[in-house]
Order: C-alpha cells, then structure tokens, then sequence
C-alpha cells in the first residue's frame, strides 16, 4: 500500500489509519534520506546543491523523485530484476537521476540496494525512530498496551 502511494499508482481514498500510516511511513524514508545523506546521497543524486551538506526541502525532494523511481522500476512487471539494471537506468536515461562516479558502480549499487531495502517493508523499524515514543502512531495502532514499542 505504501510503496502505491509513493508511486501514484493507487488512486484511491486512504482511509485515516491509512493516511496515519502513510505520514508516518514518509517521515521514516525522509529519516533514512537525511541519515544517509553524506554517505548515499549527496556524492552522487542529480539535482542538489553539491556546495551544502544539509539537504534542503528541494533536495529531499529530489531525493524523493529517485526512490519513487527506483520503486517504480522494482514493481514494474519484470520476471527477473539486478541492481544493475535499475542503477543504468538511473545514470544513462535522458533525465539521469544519478551521477557516473566510478566504473564498478558501488555507490550507486549501494544506495539503490539501501532504497529497495527503505521502500520494499522488509526492513523492520524499530522504535529508536520516534524519539518520543508517545508519537509513534504505528507503535500505538499495533501495540496499544505496550509501552516499549515493538
């Protein structure tokens, strides 16, 4: 559902423990753009403001456009899929979202990995997300009772 609505593939109304879920599942991939940032992003995204290290709305915004894309091309109907693939697509297309950097690839094979991983819900979060705990909607709609998280 949530990689749907990142995507604008799912066109529906969101219910309001949908739309909790939605707010609470991009405020946990704008964490891991900005966490990863220097190491990920920065060195190699397309389109930010390479003079600065601390990204600007416009350039999580930026970041934004490559997951959705990567997200894209990973649920696009495909038989078979490699990081490659997605990581040409990324540098070689006529808009590219990525920079060439070096000839193995590595950091862009690493930050496409990393988005599969954010995006795909296989990565389980854990609590050490939310500072204060109280805020934690997903930890309160699981877990009503429980005042460790999950």
């Amino acid at each position: 559902m949530f990689i749907k609505t990142f995507t604008s593939r799912d066109t529906g109304e969101l219910s309001e423990s949908q739309q909790t879920a939605s707010e609470w599942y991009a405020g946990f991939i704008e964490h891991r753009v900005r966490q990863s940032w220097l190491r990920l992003l920065h060195p190699i995204l397309v389109g930010i403001d390479s003079t600065i290290t601390d990204p600007s709305q416009t350039d999580i915004d930026v970041a934004f456009k490559l997951l959705t894309k990567v997200v894209a091309f990973f649920i696009a109907d495909r038989r078979s899929i490699a990081l490659i693939d997605i990581v040409n697509d990324l540098q070689f297309q006529e808009e590219a979202l990525l920079k060439d950097l070096d000839d193995d690839r590595s950091l862009a094979m690493q930050l496409t990995f990393a988005i599969l991983g954010w995006t795909s819900e296989y990565y389980v979060s854990n609590s050490l997300f939310f500072l204060n705990e109280e805020l934690n909607p997903v930890r309160h709609a699981l877990c009503p009772e429980s005042s460790s998280g999950f």
